[in-house]
């Protein structure tokens, strides 16, 4: 996906969930692995995620 692809998705997933869900889609792996190293905790790593997701949404 280049830059101004990911920037427009950016931009449309503020009113378009489906947007969103291609940009969850795209760095789900990375963001929980960059937590991951963090917390050292599945179950915590993946709430933290949830949460992070549930308010990103709002």
């Amino acid at each position: 996906m280049d830059n101004e692809i990911e920037k427009q998705l950016i931009e449309e997933s503020k009113t378009n969930p489906q947007s969103f869900e291609r940009l969850y889609i795209k760095y789900y792996e990375q963001i929980l692995k960059f937590v991951y190293k963090r917390v050292e905790s599945l179950d915590d790593t993946k709430r933290y995620y949830i949460h992070r997701f549930y308010k990103s949404i709002k």
